[in-house]
C-alpha cells in the first residue's frame, strides 16, 4: 500500500488506494478506501493514481469495490436505485437505507410511518422517539407527553417541561413535588418549574435559580414564606418554607398548626377536620369567607347542608323546634326529614304538629288530597268526618282510591287495578314493578330489575324482547331471526326452500324444481354446471331439472331421463334415448358438444349435430347377403349383394356364391359341365360339380366321377374311375368275381371318403353308395 498523501479543494495528493474526504479545506490527510466512506468520494487506483469515482476498493488499475449507493459493472460504479444502500445492478437491491425495507422485486419500499426501520411492511425493528416497540413488532405511542418510554406505563424520558412521576409525564409547575426533575431538551434539572429551552428558567416554590440550577431557598420567619407555608426551623442550619397540612388555609409558621382551614373544614385544636353532618358539635364550617356555625356541608361558599339535628334556612342553621316551618327539613343521621322537629341517634323522634311519625318520617294527620298520604296511601275524602289517609288496596304502591292503584309493589303487576304477582302466564303487554320501573312483559325481578320474562319472551339487558322460537314453535318452512333489540321471532324461509336451519336462513331441503348447493335453493334449470338432485315432489332426483307431479321431465346437460331418473349420457346411453344438450334432446347421443350432440351411441352416426341410424352399426357390418354402403352426406346403410351372391363387400365385389353357383374374377356363375371350379352346394364348396341336390353333389362335370355326393377327377384318378365302372359290367352270378368287386369298392370308398375329407371338411356322409352320372357311363 503506498502512502496516504494529502489533498485539498484544488489539489489531489492521495496515494492508492486512498482518497480525499469532502470539503477537505486548505489540506487534509488522504484517507483508506473502504466500503463505509462518504458517496461522492473517489479513490485513487494503481501506480498511475488514477481517479475512480465512488471506488472503495482497487486491484491494481481497476476497482473491485464500490462505495454505498453504487455498485459495479464493467469496472465503473454506477449509482444504485433511490433509497439503496448496496445492491448488485440496478434492479436487485440488497440493503436499503434506513427507514426503508427490502421487498420481495428486490426494491425499496418506505417502512410503516411510525416505524424508524423495519424488515417488511408489518415489521418494524425500531420506531419513533416517541413510540416503544411491542412484542408483536409494532410501533405504539408512548403516554402522553413521554418522549421515550418502555412500554406504556414506563416512561424513560419525558417531553421537554415535563417531570417523570409515577403517574406518568406532567408539566412541570411551582407546586410540583420536591425533588422532581423536568425535562429542559436533553438536560435534567431538579425542582425546576418552567424550561428556556434547554435551561431552566424558574424553580418551583421553596427554591431560586443559582447557576443554573434550583437551590433551597431558606427563611429567617413568616415574613419570608408564602401563603399557606411556614418556615421549618426544627434544622437550625437550614430553614425553608414547607407546605401547611393540606386542610390548612394558614399555619403557625413554626409549628405547623392550622390557624384557619380550606373551604368545608373545620377547626378543632389547630387541626382541620372535613365538616360532616353527623360530627357536628358546636363547630363552625368555613364556607368561603365566612365561618357558619353547625355547617355540615359546603359548597361555593354557601352551607347547603347543616349538622344533625338542625335545619337550613338563608345559610343560618338553626336547631329543629316546633317553631320551624312546615315543609322545612331536619337533619337526622345525615338525613332530611320533612317536619320532623327531634331527632334521637339515628332517626326523626317527633313530628311537628298535624303530622304524625310513621316508617321513620313525618306525614300529614289529615290530608286534603292523596299527596299528602304517604306513597302506599290515598286520601279518604268523608263528608261526615276527618279527611284520613289510608293504605291502598294489597299490593299496591300508589293509588289513587281503594279500587284505582296506579303502580304496584315490586314484583307485583297492575292487572285490572289488581296487583297480582309476576309470573310467566301474564297476559302479553303486562308489566312487572321492579324496583322504581315498570317492566314490559316480565315475569320476576331481583334487585330492583327484571330477572325472568313471560312465555315466548327473553331478557335482554335489562328489558323483555319477543321470542317465540321456542322448540317446535315455528312451523315448516320458517326459521327463527334473533335480534337482541326487537326479540326472536319465526321468518319464513327463502322462497325456494322448503325447511331450513331454525337459526338461520341456510337451505335444508328445498321446494320442487329446486336443487340445495352450499345451503341455498336454485331453480333447477339454472345450469349450475356442476352434480346436483333436483327436489321432485318428495324425492331427490339427481342432475333433475325439472318436475311435474313428483316426477322428472328433463335432466340437466349430459343426462337423459329413465324411469324417473336421469342418467350420465357418457355411461349409459342406448338406442332410443335422448341425451339433454344445451337444453334440447338429442337422440342416440352419449356425449354433449359445444352446442349440440358431440358423439353418438353406437349403432349410430353423428350427422350435423344429430345421431342418425347406422345400419351398418359401429362395426361396419351387414346381414349375409348384404354389404355396407358408407356416406359422408347421410346414414350408411346395409345393401344386397349382386344376384346370386351370398356374400360381398360392395356392389362389384362378390366374396361367396349361392347354391348352385361358384366364383369368378368376384362374380358368381351358375354352376354347369364344363367348369372346373368349386360349385356352392349348401355352403359345402364341391370341386368338379355341376349341378347339386341340397349339400351334395348330383351331377359331375365332364371328365369326372360321382361317388357318394362328391366329383372325383379321372383324369387325375384313372384308376379309381376303371374300377368302378368294371364292378358295374359284371355278371351276377360270378360270386368269386362279386366279392373281389366289393373289395374293390370298398377300397374305391375308402379312398373316395379321405379325398373328400381334404377337400371339404365341413363335408361328411353316413350313407354308403355309388352312382354314376350318365355322362360318366357315356365314357366307357
Amino acid at each position: 500500500m503506498g502512502s496516504a498523501g494529502s489533498c485539498s479543494e484544488t489539489t489531489n495528493s492521495c496515494g492508492s488506494p486512498y482518497y480525499c474526504p469532502l470539503n477537505p479545506g486548505e489540506k487534509a490527510e488522504c484517507l483508506a478506501c473502504n466500503a463505509n466512506q462518504p458517496v461522492g468520494t473517489s479513490c485513487q487506483c494503481g501506480k498511475k493514481f488514477t481517479i475512480k469515482p465512488n471506488c472503495a476498493e482497487c486491484n491494481e488499475e481497476n476497482c473491485v469495490l464500490c462505495t454505498r449507493n453504487y455498485f459495479l459493472k464493467k469496472g465503473v460504479c454506477e449509482s444504485c436505485i433511490a433509497n439503496c444502500v448496496r445492491c448488485t445492478d440496478l434492479d436487485t437491491c440488497t440493503e436499503c437505507f434506513f427507514g426503508y425495507f427490502v421487498n420481495a422485486d428486490r426494491q425499496c419500499e418506505k417502512c410503516d410511518q411510525n416505524c424508524q426501520s423495519c424488515t417488511d411492511s408489518t415489521v418494524c425493528l425500531s420506531c419513533l422517539s416517541d413510540q416503544f416497540l411491542t412484542a408483536e413488532k409494532t410501533c405504539v405511542n408512548c403516554s402522553r407527553n413521554c418522549d421515550r418510554c418502555a412500554n406504556l406505563a414506563t416512561c424513560t424520558t419525558c417531553k421537554t417541561g415535563n417531570f417523570n412521576s409515577d403517574e406518568g409525564c406532567f408539566a412541570c409547575n411551582e407546586n410540583m413535588l420536591i425533588g422532581s426533575i423536568c425535562q429542559c431538551q436533553e438536560n435534567q434539572i431538579t425542582n425546576c418549574a418552567n424550561c428556556d429551552k434547554n435551561t431552566c428558567r424558574t424553580c418551583r416554590k421553596f427554591y431560586k435559580l443559582i447557576g443554573g440550577t434550583c437551590q433551597p431557598d431558606h427563611c429567617q420567619g413568616d415574613n419570608d414564606c408564602l401563603s399557606g407555608t411556614f418556615c421549618d426551623v426544627s434544622d437550625t442550619k437550614i430553614n425553608q418554607c414547607k407546605d401547611c397540612d393540606k386542610n390548612c388555609k394558614q399555619c403557625s409558621v413554626q409549628m405547623n398548626l392550622c390557624t384557619t382551614c380550606q373551604e368545608g373544614q373545620f377547626l378543632d385544636q389547630n387541626t382541620c377536620k372535613v365538616c360532616e353532618i353527623e360530627s357536628i358539635s358546636g363547630f363552625s364550617c368555613n364556607c368561603g369567607s365566612q365561618l357558619i356555625q353547625y355547617c355540615g356541608k359546603c359548597a361555593n361558599d354557601v352551607c347547603v347542608s347543616c349538622g344533625n339535628g338542625y335545619y337550613l334556612v338563608e345559610n343560618t342553621c338553626n336547631r329543629c323546634s316546633e317553631d320551624q316551618k312546615i315543609g322545612e327539613s331536619c337533619v337526622c343521621d345525615s338525613k332530611l326529614i320533612t317536619n320532623c322537629i327531634e331527632c334521637d341517634i339515628t332517626s326523626c323522634k317527633t313530628c311537628k304538629s298535624q303530622f304524625k311519625l310513621i316508617d321513620l318520617i313525618c306525614v300529614p294527620d289529615q290530608c286534603q288530597n292523596s299527596s299528602e298520604c304517604q306513597a302506599d296511601e290515598f286520601c279518604y275524602i268523608s263528608s261526615t268526618e276527618t279527611n284520613k289517609c289510608q293504605k291502598c288496596s294489597e299490593n299496591c304502591a300508589i293509588c289513587t282510591d281503594i279500587t284505582t292503584c296506579t303502580v304496584c309493589e315490586n314484583g307485583f303487576s297492575n292487572q285490572n287495578n289488581m296487583c297480582v304477582p309476576c309470573e310467566a302466564t301474564l297476559p302479553i303487554g303486562s308489566t312487572c314493578q321492579c324496583g322504581a320501573q315498570k317492566t314490559l312483559n316480565c315475569a320476576a325481578c331481583d334487585a330492583g330489575s327484571c330477572s325472568l320474562c313471560i312465555t315466548n319472551y327473553r331478557l335482554s339487558n335489562g328489558a323483555c324482547i319477543i321470542d317465540m322460537c321456542q322448540p317446535g314453535s315455528c312451523k315448516t318452512g320458517e326459521f327463527c331471526e334473533t335480534n337482541d333489540i326487537t326479540g326472536n321471532s319465526c321468518q319464513i324461509c327463502d322462497e325456494n326452500c322448503e325447511t331450513c336451519d331454525i337459526t338461520s336462513k341456510n337451505c335444508k331441503s328445498c321446494k320442487q324444481n329446486n336443487f340445495l348447493s352450499n345451503a341455498v335453493c336454485a331453480p333447477c334449470d339454472s345450469k349450475p354446471g356442476i352434480e346436483f338432485s333436483c327436489t321432485c315432489a318428495t324425492a331427490l332426483i339427481q342432475n333433475c331439472v325439472n318436475c311435474d307431479s313428483g316426477a322428472c321431465t328433463a335432466c340437466a346437460d349430459g343426462h337423459f331421463l329413465a324411469q324417473n331418473r336421469c342418467l350420465s349420457c357418457s355411461e349409459n346411453a342406448e338406442i332410443g334415448s335422448s341425451c339433454t344438450c344445451e337444453g334440447k334432446n338429442f337422440a342416440n347421443c352419449s356425449e354433449c358438444g359445444p352446442s349440440s350432440c358431440g358423439k353418438c351411441v353406437p349403432g349410430t352416426k353423428l350427422l350435423e349435430g344429430n345421431c342418425v341410424i347406422d345400419e351398418c352399426g359401429e362395426k361396419i357390418f351387414c346381414q349375409s347377403g348384404a354389404f355396407c354402403e358408407q356416406n359422408l352426406s347421410s346414414a350408411n346403410a346395409c345393401v344386397a349383394c349382386p344376384q346370386n351372391c351370398a356374400q360381398c363387400s360392395s356392389g362389384s365385389a362378390c366374396e361367396a356364391c349361392e347354391n348352385d353357383h361358384f366364383l369368378t374374377e368376384k362374380t358368381c356363375a351358375p354352376c354347369s359341365g364344363i367348369q372346373s371350379e368349386k360349385c356352392n352346394c349348401g355352403g359345402i364348396l364341391a370341386e368338379g360339380c355341376a349341378r347339386c341336390d341340397g349339400a351334395a353333389c348330383a351331377e359331375c362335370a365332364e371328365g369326372s366321377l360321382l361317388l357318394e355326393g362328391a366329383c372325383v377327377n379321372c383324369a387325375e384318378n384313372p384308376r379309381m374311375c376303371q374300377n368302378t365302372l368294371a364292378l358295374v359290367g359284371i355278371g351276377l352270378g360270378a360270386v368269386l368275381g362279386l366279392a373281389l368287386a366289393v373289395a374293390a369298392v370298398i377300397l374305391v370308398i375308402w379312398a373316395v371318403k379321405k379325398r373328400k375329407a381334404r377337400a371339404n371338411k365341413d363335408y361328411d356322409t353316413d350313407v354308403v353308395g355309388v352312382r354314376i352320372s350318365s355322362s360318366s357311363s357315356q365314357l366307357f
